[in-house]
């Protein structure tokens, strides 16, 4: 069966011509998931997204508009794609996304690196929080946060400034609340 045929079918709600036209596509769906990143999509989802694409391309084609189905399936697909990682990529998703615990060690490296992406109010409001957080920690606080946040593990902040392992952890534990306390 030739592609017009096969798309004409696919347009009458035929699985079987469908599944037959998306086969024919699938590298493409699986060449842009390569490309892009979507949060929870496993293979099965990104082919199932490409089965409804495919489908929807197929209902919309017009063979006189002189376009392939190939190029007018993957502007479709990527467009669809690009709509996906804008919904997830969403300001008022963000807070969801990033959440994760104070205990975590990545918190507040992730906070550093990430604080010029802010929106200017969040960035004003962190900048104040943060401000005098420095004057808070003791001098053994203040070294080996530092340290930790520079990523040096507890056993080399240990090492590195002449500190028993329990004196590390003391320090980190006060610190984080402190931390918490400030923010």
């Amino acid at each position: 069966m030739d592609k017009i045929n096969l798309i004409n079918k696919a347009k009458t709600n035929d699985p079987e011509a469908v599944e037959l036209l998306f086969n024919q596509y699938k590298p493409i769906v699986l060449k842009l998931s390569q490309k892009y990143y979507l949060k929870d999509f496993d293979q099965d989802d990104w082919l199932q997204e490409g089965r409804i694409i495919c489908h929807l391309s197929a209902l919309d084609f017009c063979p006189s508009k002189g376009v392939s189905f190939g190029a007018y399936f993957k502007i479709n697909f990527e467009r669809a794609v690009i709509g996906l990682v804008r919904h997830q990529e969403a300001l008022k998703r963000k807070s969801i996304r990033y959440a994760e615990s104070l205990e975590s060690p990545l918190h507040v490296a992730y906070v550093r690196e990430s604080i010029h992406s802010l929106v200017g109010v969040d960035y004003i409001f962190v900048r104040d929080s943060l401000s005098d957080f420095g004057s808070r920690l003791s001098d053994l606080e203040r070294d080996v946060f530092t340290a930790y946040l520079d990523g040096c593990e507890k056993e080399e902040i240990s090492q590195k400034l002449s500190l028993e392992i329990s004196q590390v952890v003391g320090a980190l534990s006060r610190a984080r609340i402190k931390l918490k306390e400030e923010i």
